[in-house]
C-alpha cells in the first residue's frame, strides 16, 4: 500500500518549490526523501531546516556523518544508510570505514566515541550507559556536543522511521548490508 506519493518538482507549489530549488542546488537532484516529505510542507520544512542547522552545528562533517550512520544502522534504514555512506565516501572514507562507523568499531577514537554513544542513545531510547557517556567526554567532546547529539539522534530517527514505514525507493547506490544485532534486549 502506498501511504505517500513522491512529489516531483513540477507538482510542487509555493514553499515546497522554493525548498526543492535549494535542495537541487545542494545535491544536483532532489533525493526521494525530500519528495516523500513534501507530502507535508511542515514536515519538509522542519526536516530541511533541522538538517541545515546540524550541518552548521558543533560537530565536524565527519563526526556528523558517523553519528548519522550509527543511528541509521540501529534503526535499519536502507535509504539513510545509502545516503550517508555515499556522503561519507565523498569525504574520503572507504566503504569499510562506513561499515565501521555504523557498528561503532571505527579506529579513530573520536569517531568511535560518537558512534558508540549515538548507537547507545538509539538502542536504549535515550537512556545511555555511563560508560558510553564518559567515553564521549574523554574523547574531547563538549557539553554542547553531548546535547546536540540528542538532536542528531532525534532527527535521524525521524527520517529512519519515515522511510521504514513508507519504503519509498532508494535513489542512490545502496550501502553494504550489515546485520544489526544490538537491541536493548540483547544487552540484558
Amino acid at each position: 500500500m502506498n501511504y505517500i506519493q513522491l512529489i516531483e518538482k513540477e507538482q510542487a507549489g509555493g514553499e515546497i518549490q522554493e525548498i526543492f530549488e535549494k535542495i537541487e542546488q545542494q545535491f544536483g537532484m532532489i533525493p526521494n526523501i525530500f519528495k516523500a516529505l513534501a507530502n507535508s510542507a511542515t514536515s519538509l520544512k522542519s526536516f530541511n531546516n533541522m538538517n541545515e542547522m546540524l550541518e552548521n552545528g558543533a560537530f565536524t562533517n565527519a563526526q556528523l556523518k558517523a553519528a548519522l550512520l550509527a543511528v541509521s544502522q540501529v534503526n535499519q534504514c536502507n535509504y539513510c544508510l545509502a545516503a550517508h555512506t555515499n556522503e561519507a565516501q565523498s569525504l574520503g572514507y572507504s566503504e569499510q570505514d562506513t561499515v565501521d562507523m555504523r557498528t561503532g568499531n571505527i579506529n579513530d577514537s573520536k569517531l568511535k566515541a560518537i558512534t558508540q554513544l549515538a548507537r547507545e542513545i538509539t538502542i536504549t531510547h535515550g537512556h545511555p550507559e555511563n560508560e558510553y557517556v564518559n567515553q564521549f567526554f574523554e574523547a574531547g567532546y563538549t557539553r554542547e556536543q553531548f546535547t546536540e547529539l540528542f538532536t542528531v539522534v532525534a532527527i535521524k530517527t525521524l527520517s529512519n522511521y519515515f522511510h521504514n514505514a513508507t519504503n519509498y525507493p532508494v535513489d542512490m547506490p545502496e550501502a553494504p548490508k550489515v546485520e544489526e544485532t544490538s537491541t536493548i534486549e540483547s544487552r540484558r
